[in-house]
């Protein structure tokens, strides 16, 4: 999830201003705000009833929000990977990499001493702060995932030039089958199962078996066409994910009596199919539309906050709910989740802005 001013491919590709796909910024807006609905469902979802209502309007906000990080992925694939941008492996290691890097430290050390001092967890200062740095404050994980795709770049861009469309075809069918699919199946811990499970477990093919995947996946719906047949295909197949999603999810909770995840992550198919019907909707819905050089600029004004966002809306969101106490037991669900969403997404944009008004910090840790 890079930055567009300062840890973007505006710093290690050459970039032609006028051939800006603008549908790319709009998805990492639209996941951006999903990653806040996700982040306050999960935690809310382990502290109601799955037999209230309250959990199932939880489990349907959380179900349609799964696509969000595997859109902040594809993103960067369709960036990286394109064949008309050159990537200049000197700033990406120097510069961009060291942000990350440089970023996931300086939040950590923020979120222990947030633990720390506000929440009042851990048995010491240090030992909170070295805990966050080595384990990850919740959503941080995602920058070291990110900085491991970023070292390969170089190398999955030489894939990329030098494929053709079926053989990129060939490698995303191979990261459905062996991750998409197994990881589904290995979700559910059913007897049945255990044979075909071990097998899935037993054969994995490192390249496909991660968030490679989706980056290569985010490269190709970017560099190809699809058909509307195809497009409608897609669609129904991506709603119909987020209905077996919160059903399936819903149900499994109910049998368990207790919070379950066995359709919420970012590898079942369910999420698979509705991250591709996200990103192909908002790409040929966005490119039909006339994007003025004043609405250009607004978009771009916040698809640069987003990268902040990420970080630092945890600090609100466990602010607001732990010290201040608002959660969806406090008022209906249904209500709950959008305030949350429009309150913790505007401190963290104003907070944001204020930093990257300070120079020289403003490029390391936002």
């Amino acid at each position: 999830m890079e930055n567009h001013e300062n840890i973007s491919n505006e710093e290690i590709i050459e970039k032609n201003n006028n051939s800006r796909k603008y549908y790319l910024d709009i998805l990492k807006i639209i996941s951006c705000i999903a990653v806040i609905v996700l982040h306050t469902c999960s935690k809310d979802m382990k502290l109601v009833s799955p037999f209230s209502n309250r959990y199932q309007v939880l489990n349907f906000f959380d179900s349609v929000a799964r696509f969000a990080v595997p859109i902040f992925v594809m993103v960067s694939g369709a960036l990286f990977l394109d064949r008309n941008k050159k990537i200049d492996t000197k700033k990406l290691y120097t510069k961009n990499i060291l942000r990350l890097v440089i970023a996931y430290i300086f939040w950590s050390i923020m979120y222990g001493l947030f633990m720390y001092f506000i929440l009042g967890k851990g048995a010491s200062l240090l030992e909170t702060v070295q805990s966050v740095i080595l384990k990850s404050y919740f959503h941080l994980w995602f920058l070291p995932m990110i900085i491991s795709i970023y070292i390969l770049i170089p190398f999955l861009k030489k894939i990329a030039d030098n494929s053709s469309k079926k053989e990129i075809f060939i490698l995303l069918l191979l990261f459905f089958i062996f991750k998409i699919i197994g990881d589904t199946i290995c979700a559910f811990d059913y007897p049945e199962l255990k044979y075909i499970q071990a097998i899935f477990k037993r054969f994995s093919v490192k390249l496909v078996a991660g968030y490679i995947g989706y980056f290569f996946l985010g490269h190709y719906l970017s560099s190809y066409e699809i058909n509307k047949k195809n497009r409608i295909i897609i669609y129904i197949l991506g709603i119909l994910g987020v209905i077996i999603c919160t059903v399936g999810n819903s149900i499994c909770s109910i049998q368990a009596g207790e919070f379950r995840e066995n359709f919420l992550d970012n590898f079942v198919i369910t999420t698979f199919f509705a991250t591709i019907a996200v990103f192909t909707f908002v790409k040929y819905s966005i490119s039909k539309i006339c994007i003025s050089e004043k609405v250009g600029k607004f978009i771009k004004e916040i698809t640069a906050n987003t990268f902040g966002i990420y970080l630092v809306h945890m600090l609100f969101m466990d602010y607001i709910r732990s010290i201040i106490g608002f959660s969806a037991n406090s008022i209906n669900t249904i209500i709950y989740v959008p305030i949350m969403v429009i309150i913790v997404w505007s401190l963290s944009d104003i907070t944001v802005t204020i930093i990257r008004k300070v120079p020289v910090i403003n490029k390391y840790i936002v």
